[in-house]
């Protein structure tokens, strides 16, 4: 019988109603917001600020008793559009970290298939490759009219490096900082993803 084949990666996206890609990927550049969204991660240290393409942060992370740090080098970097980091644990690549903005246009902004709302709420089936985004480009996208609200999708992806020499012993890092299997990781940043993006949804709605 064939062994499970590990999942190796996962997209999640949510809709925000009029909010500006450009200033939701300065919230998301700004590394240390992210211990106030994310679940696990408890803080940042990024020397200079918002990280450039090319520049490294660190963070420091914790679930239950379970605390570990992580180095990052942002691979990709462009205002409005993208923000990607590579993570890493004593030189071993471990994940790749991305964050895509895309500006959208239609006249009832949870009509989309993705169903994610500033809230948080809706669907995401977190499969590999699916980027969720199904129909949101096309449920009214650019038509403009009565009624019509622009905002910002937002989609975070995240994809395992721990593959190829010296995997086995990022694997083993892992289950014995974080506390989790690479299949219990997967539930886990699943449910991060979702509970990030909320959070980062409703700190950027605006205020009515």
């Amino acid at each position: 019988m064939a062994g499970t084949v590990r999942q190796r990666s996962l997209t999640e996206s949510i809709r925000v109603p009029g909010a500006d890609p450009g200033a939701l990927y300065g919230l998301v550049a700004e590394v240390r917001n992210m211990g106030r969204w994310s679940p696990e991660c408890r803080g940042v240290w990024a020397p200079g600020g918002a990280p450039r393409a090319g520049g490294r942060f660190v963070g420091f992370n914790r679930r239950g008793p379970f605390v570990w740090f992580t180095t990052c080098r942002v691979v990709e970097a462009v205002p409005g559009e993208a923000f990607v980091f590579d993570v890493g644990v004593f030189g071993l690549p471990i994940a790749r970290w991305g964050y895509r903005f895309d500006a959208y246009e239609e006249t009832d902004v949870t009509d989309g298939t993705d169903g994610r709302k500033a809230d948080g709420t809706g669907t995401g089936s977190g499969k590999p490759g699916d980027d969720q985004t199904g129909g949101a480009g096309t449920g009214g996208a650019g038509t403009g009219g009565a009624g019509a609200r622009s905002g910002t999708r937002v989609t975070e992806t995240w994809r395992d490096l721990r593959t190829g020499r010296g995997s086995g012993f990022a694997v083993l890092l892992g289950r014995v900082f974080t506390g989790a299997s690479p299949e219990r990781r997967i539930a886990l940043n699943r449910a991060g993803m979702r509970t990030t993006l909320a959070r980062l949804a409703r700190e950027a709605a605006p205020r009515a």
